[in-house]
């Protein structure tokens, strides 16, 4: 909850960031964040991962092998993107020279993203998510304050990696001192083969996972330019806003069904709970911009954005699937299932790549949400089929009540579009984005099951009392990682432009 205080802070902020700075601006930014994230990912090799993902705790030795391994390949990375920057930023010769010292600069975060990492796991693992709530909280204030003042300031894209590497300085220092650890230099061949043998398989998963929005961006950017990239990162920013929520809470789902891999059953609930939270958002979301999202774009983020709203709405269609997917996907990944959600990332990456080289020629930069949607629905299949098909049966059963406020809504929304038309663009945003709101608040909680009403209803009183929020649910965790309840094994049995910098 404390990060999504957050995010509407930095929602707030986007707004200002959007109305100062044009799209080809944050298309340059975009492009240097791809060329960084590119080489980061490319020499990660899922040390973090591999010891979040152990089920004996993790050593000091082991943590100073993990991090020297990662200081090596940070240190190589830093110097490949500075000497290599004029070469990597050729591949766009749309972007200009400019795009050279953004890439640069933003290989400084390479380091920071590092040295936080290493405390970060300790904390991810112990499942004490409350300190890097509040430390999030900071580095997003950090990034929201440099970013929108130096936008203010005339600073252009300069203002955004700024901002980064404000937010990396922030986050680095604090999470340090919340979570210290001794920090050696230290090169142990047993234990970096041990986590190496886990950490690569995952990390070619997310490297054919990423795959499909590296060509994506480059190609966009190539064939159309900075002013596409802009309108994509800026519409999957907002279209996918309650992927926030998703990721957050997939950050505790791994170590959460990483303690309980071994019983079935119990990975089966806790996945049907994680469904039925966070598609609630989701649901929501989509009826939203697709009732009110053009007159919400142009009464707030004025109409030089309005060209993005159609990529916007198909981002935002396609954030249920990606929240099914992305659940069974880790699921299958901390159950140690690593191999099938490798293969079956590999068959979307592919597909994902040719369709979106295809759609784009064929309708622009609308063509990578459209691909995107597309392949989501074509993958469901092979996830149900690794996770089993009659345990994913009965998750989607646990969630079929939201079609219900979903489909009211979007009918009373429209409703009130037809009527607020001619009445002004604030008015008729104003208009039908409350009537889509208490429709859909009003009709989910009416048709909710009762399990999910009562926890709601919970987590409310949690939030009164944040006191007792450890304490009630370190023991259910506990619990559900008993020795008498992990006898069964768990048998059988995420995306392009996701701009989380993006306003």
């Amino acid at each position: 909850m404390r990060q999504g205080a957050q995010q509407i802070l930095t929602f707030a902020g986007g707004i200002v960031l959007a109305r100062t700075l044009v799209p080809a601006e944050f298309g340059l930014f975009a492009i240097a964040t791809f060329v960084v994230g590119m080489i980061a990912t490319l020499g990660s090799f899922g040390l973090v991962p591999s010891l979040i993902q152990r089920r004996v705790e993790v050593s000091s030795r082991e943590l100073q092998t993990g991090f020297t391994i990662q200081l090596l390949l940070a240190g190589l990375g830093v110097v490949l993107l500075w000497f290599g920057a004029p070469w990597l930023a050729s591949w766009f010769p749309k972007a200009g020279p400019a795009v050279v010292w953004l890439i640069r600069a933003l290989a400084l975060d390479l380091v920071l993203s590092l040295w936080r990492s290493m405390s970060a796991l300790q904390l991810e693992r112990r499942m004490d998510f409350r300190p890097l709530a509040w430390i999030e909280t900071a580095e997003a204030l950090a990034y929201l304050g440099a970013s929108v003042g130096l936008a203010l300031a005339g600073f252009g894209s300069w203002s955004l990696v700024w901002a980064v590497v404000a937010r990396g300085v922030i986050g680095a220092t604090l999470v340090y001192f919340v979570a210290p650890w001794p920090v050696r230099l230290r090169l142990d061949g047993a234990i970096a083969k041990e986590l190496l043998r886990y950490g690569l398989p995952f990390q070619f998963q997310a490297l054919v996972n990423q795959a499909s929005s590296w060509v994506s961006l480059t190609f966009v950017a190539v064939v159309i330019g900075p002013q596409a990239v802009g309108y994509l990162g800026w519409a999957s920013s907002n279209g996918r806003k309650p992927h926030l929520i998703v990721d957050n809470a997939m950050r505790v789902a791994f170590p959460h069904f990483s303690r309980i891999q071994d019983d079935r059953v119990a990975v089966e609930s806790a996945v049907s709970q994680y469904l039925s939270f966070l598609l609630l958002p989701a649901a929501y979301w989509f009826v939203l911009l697709l009732v009110a999202g053009p007159a919400l774009v142009a009464w707030v983020y004025t109409t030089r954005w309005l060209p993005a709203v159609p990529a916007l709405i198909l981002f935002a269609a396609s954030l249920g699937i990606d929240t099914l997917t992305w659940v069974l996907s880790i699921a299958l990944n901390s159950t140690g299932r690593v191999n099938p959600a490798t293969a079956i990332t590999g068959v979307r990456t592919l597909l994902l790549i040719g369709l979106t080289i295809c759609f784009v020629r064929w309708f622009g930069y609308l063509g990578v949400p459209s691909a995107l949607l597309v392949v989501q629905v074509c993958v469901l299949p092979l996830l149900g089929k690794a996770f089993g098909w009659a345990a994913l049966g009965r998750c989607l059963a646990a969630v079929a009540w939201l079609v219900v406020p979903t489909t009211a809504a979007a009918l009373l929304g429209a409703a009130a579009v037809h009527l607020g038309h001619g009445l002004g663009v604030a008015v008729q945003a104003l208009l039908s984005s409350s009537v889509v709101t208490l429709a859909y608040a009003g009709i989910a909680l009416a048709s909710a099951p009762r399990p999910i009403r009562v926890q709601l209803l919970r987590q409310l009183r949690r939030l009164r009392d944040p006191r007792s929020t450890k304490a009630s649910a370190q023991p259910n965790i506990e619990r559900e990682a008993s020795p008498e309840q992990t006898t069964r094994p768990f048998s059988p049995s995420a995306v392009a432009f996701r701009g989380k910098t993006s306003p």
